[in-house]
């Protein structure tokens, strides 16, 4: 394990006593409502509260323990923080603002290694502006950007699209998505959005009044709320290997039961490893007919198991590849002008998905 936590502390009438641990890859949620005692959790394994007891552990190095005496200070725990209001600083350009995080890493970046990154977060337009010159989404990623040069063994992400409208939290979205995999570094991530912690997330813990539930939600929850409307989407989870990698085309192939999806292949993978594959209903297009000349391979064929009528005018429908479960939702005037119904069968369009490792 990468991340070990085990801490008391209370705050007034608020007590913390919380007890996880995370793995060496990937990202780990810490998910549940305001007040519930996420903000407290991180601030405390960044170094910025001292608890009152406990032990916190970062790669086998003790960051914290009452019963040895030990407090690293905040700047030498390398970790990364991004803060839910950025906190760049409003007198230093972008430019500035990122090198102050290469001035922590133990090792500093080479220019190749800095330019990379400007170029991974598509801001190389922006370095000579100030702050106060940013959008939102742009002074995400200016804070995400500085982190990550500090050579973080750690990177912490504190609401990171609360501040954001629907187009810029999508962006971020996918740039979390991305640093996950390219940069292998364990990602702890404060949310109180189900939707986000199933999209991106490997591990979730629970929090409800200071403490971790004992609960598996991405077992057990499948169901997430659809801040459009307000009503309940079904996120498809789905457990694969790599079955095939195809190098000249950038591909791989993930199998599950009967089916098979491709994928780009933006990381490295091992033929046979495990992985679990994730499709939002959105993703998921509806044809009565397989389709040919299509820019994806992704069609699966399907039958129908289940169809729900919602508010707002949609329908959620489960289908069957196989033994397998995936699920779509489209709009009720469109099902109801193909004159679809359970049993019926169609092809499934798979238009895109993402797919994380299985961490043992």
């Amino acid at each position: 394990m990468s991340l070990s936590v085990k801490i008391k502390h209370n705050i007034e009438s608020f007590d913390l006593d919380i007890n996880f641990e995370s793995s060496k890859h990937g990202l780990t949620a810490l998910f549940g409502p305001s007040g519930s005692g996420k903000s407290l959790t991180i601030n405390i394994i960044a170094g910025l509260i001292t608890p009152k007891t406990g032990t916190i552990i970062l790669n086998g190095q003790i960051l914290f323990s009452s019963e040895k005496s030990i407090n690293i200070a905040t700047h030498k725990r390398r970790i990364g923080y991004v803060f839910q209001d950025f906190r760049l600083f409003p007198h230093l350009s972008v430019k500035k603002n990122l090198l102050f995080g290469a001035k922590r890493a133990r090792i500093s970046p080479t220019d190749d290694e800095t330019n990379s990154l400007i170029k991974l977060l598509d801001i190389e337009h922006l370095l000579d502006r100030y702050p106060k010159h940013l959008s939102g989404g742009e002074k995400q990623r200016i804070a995400i950007g500085r982190a990550l040069l500090s050579e973080p063994q750690l990177l912490l992400l504190d609401e990171p699209f609360a501040a954001l409208d629907h187009h810029r939290k999508e962006d971020i979205l996918k740039l979390i998505e991305t640093i996950r995999v390219k940069f292998q570094i364990p990602i702890l991530l404060i949310s109180h959005s189900i939707s986000d912690v199933l999209r991106l997330s490997n591990q979730v813990h629970l929090l409800s009044s200071g403490r971790i539930v004992p609960a598996d939600i991405q077992t057990n929850l499948v169901s997430l709320p659809d801040s459009a409307n307000g009503t309940l989407k079904t996120l498809s989870r789905i457990n694969g290997v790599i079955e095939e990698i195809d190098v000249k085309n950038q591909l791989i192939r993930i199998g599950f039961n009967e089916g098979r999806l491709w994928k780009n292949l933006i990381t490295r993978y091992s033929v046979g490893e495990n992985v679990v594959v994730k499709i939002d209903p959105d993703d998921v297009i509806l044809s009565l007919h397989q389709l040919s000349h299509l820019t994806t391979l992704n069609q699966l064929k399907a039958k129908i198991t289940k169809v729900s009528f919602v508010p707002i005018n949609h329908v959620y429908i489960s289908l069957l590849v196989g033994c397998t479960t995936i699920h779509c939702r489209v709009g009720s005037d469109l099902y109801m002008s193909l004159g679809l119904c359970v049993g019926d069968e169609v092809y499934t369009i798979v238009t895109r998905f993402s797919i994380d490792r299985v961490v043992i």
